[in-house]
């Protein structure tokens, strides 16, 4: 059905109404380029940017979930650190015998096979956290740009642990050192998280306003439309009227010429 306007006069002001019965059951003031070319473009751009906000927020949310991720397995390693720094701290005493370090070091082998584990199975979408090898970028603008979160690297090599022995002449501050690059990771990943999370705050705020504003252009002010509406019923009911009391004067006069 065609759109339907009709020019009326209201308090001496002539105005164009154009409303319609399709109009206000989809609720919107555009529907097609021909409601509003300008207006359709605008809430086709504002539309775009908040479909970006959304998809960015997501990547900044995943991005803090894999920070938790790796957090949580440094975690486990400083645990394994603390183990060795105790184990090597009873390897110290002179009053042991070489089978007793030599079971001390089958322990903090165990510890030392724990880090390594946790290096290798610690993933987020298969891309590992804790070798060092990857650098992740987060896309959380709508561009596709973003923070990068650079990945921990704790393997026995990076934290200088490779080949650590108790049983022999022994550096214990290569446990202390890499306890200390343990816990610089860990507040790296604390930074990208709220990095991240700052991101993620953005970028809800800024959808909510784009929505706001697309709203405001693309939806209809339903009370005044349905006014609107009843205004032409009223004036096609007038016409209507005015038109059969027209046919029935001009009956009246062919008759009466008769």
């Amino acid at each position: 059905m065609g759109r339907k306007g009709i020019i009326m006069r209201v308090d001496g002001v002539t105005g164009y109404t154009n409303v319609n019965a399709g109009t206000i059951a989809s609720g919107k003031r555009i529907n097609s380029a021909a409601d509003d070319a300008a207006g359709l473009t605008q809430v086709q751009n504002l539309k775009s940017q908040d479909n970006g906000m959304q998809i960015g927020g997501q990547n900044a949310k995943d991005g803090i979930n894999l920070t938790k991720i790796g957090d949580g397995a440094l975690s486990g390693i400083h645990s394994y650190l603390q183990s060795i720094k105790s184990a090597s701290v009873k390897a110290s005493s002179g009053l042991l015998t070489a089978s007793d370090k030599g079971a001390i070091q089958k322990e903090i082998d165990g510890y030392l096979q724990g880090i390594t584990d946790i290096v290798s199975n610690t993933t987020y979408n298969t891309k590992n956290l804790l070798n060092g090898e990857n650098t992740l970028g987060m896309a959380t603008n709508p561009d596709g740009t973003g923070p990068d979160v650079k990945t921990a690297n704790a393997t026995l090599k990076a934290l200088g642990l490779e080949g650590y022995n108790v049983t022999d002449n022994f550096d214990m501050s290569r446990v202390d050192k890499a306890i200390d690059q343990v816990s610089s990771m860990r507040s790296s990943m604390g930074a990208s998280a709220n990095a991240l999370e700052g991101a993620y705050n953005y970028n809800m705020n800024a959808s909510e306003n784009l929505a706001g504003a697309t709203s405001r252009i693309e939806d209809l002010d339903m009370p005044k439309a349905i006014s609107d509406q009843k205004k032409e019923e009223v004036l096609e009911e007038y016409k209507n009227m005015m038109l059969r009391n027209q046919m029935e004067e001009e009956s009246l006069v062919t008759k009466l010429m008769k």
